[in-house]
C-alpha cells in the first residue's frame, strides 16, 4: 500500500471514487426522473387521442417527459422493466376508466412506492369504492377541458412532489 499525500491508501482512494461516482449517479437519476412521467392506461385506439392530446400534450408543456410503457424499447423482463420505469418516473398518471387490471396492479406498486399520482376516469362511479376517496380528474371527450384540468393539478402538486 501506499500513502498518498492526504492520508489516504489506494484502497481508500478507490473506495471514496466509487462512493462519489455512486452518488453523482443516483443525483442524476434523481434530477431526470423528477420531470418525467409515466402514463398507465389501456393501450386501446379509443384512447389513443386521450393520451396525446389530453395527457401528454400539456405534460411536455409543462416540461415532463411523459411515456407510456408500450412506447418504451427494452430487452427483458417487462415487468421488472416496468417497476423501474414507477420507480424512477417523477409523475405517475392513472387512467381507471376501462377498469384494466394491469393499470390497478401498477397503480397499486406506485402508491406503495408513495409516488404523486393524479388518477383519471370518464366515470367516477365505475371505478371501486376503495379509490373513489381519491381526487379524480373526470374527463368526457372534451380534451380540451382535460387538457387544461390537468395542467391545473400538476402545477398545484409540483411544489411538493418528493422525487
Amino acid at each position: 500500500m501506499h500513502e498518498k499525500p492526504y492520508g489516504l491508501h489506494d484502497e481508500q482512494f478507490i473506495g471514496l471514487l466509487r462512493d462519489a461516482y455512486e452518488e453523482s449517479w443516483k443525483r442524476k437519476r434523481l434530477v431526470a426522473g423528477k420531470h418525467r412521467a409515466l402514463v398507465l392506461m389501456p393501450f386501446k385506439d379509443e384512447f389513443a387521442k386521450v393520451y396525446s392530446l389530453g395527457i401528454k400534450e400539456p405534460l411536455r408543456e409543462l416540461g415532463y417527459r411523459c411515456e407510456r410503457i408500450d412506447e418504451l424499447m427494452f430487452v427483458g423482463d417487462v415487468v421488472q422493466y416496468l417497476y423501474d420505469q414507477l420507480e424512477h418516473a417523477g409523475l405517475i398518471i392513472a387512467d381507471m376508466t376501462d377498469l384494466t387490471p394491469n393499470v390497478f396492479y401498477e397503480l397499486g406498486y406506485a402508491d406503495a412506492l408513495k409516488k404523486a399520482v393524479i388518477l383519471l376516469t370518464q366515470t367516477v362511479g365505475n371505478v371501486p369504492f376503495d379509490l373513489r376517496a381519491r381526487r379524480f380528474i373526470t374527463y368526457t371527450d372534451d380534451l380540451p377541458q382535460l387538457k387544461q384540468d390537468l395542467i391545473e393539478t400538476v402545477r398545484s402538486l409540483e411544489g411538493s412532489l418528493e422525487v
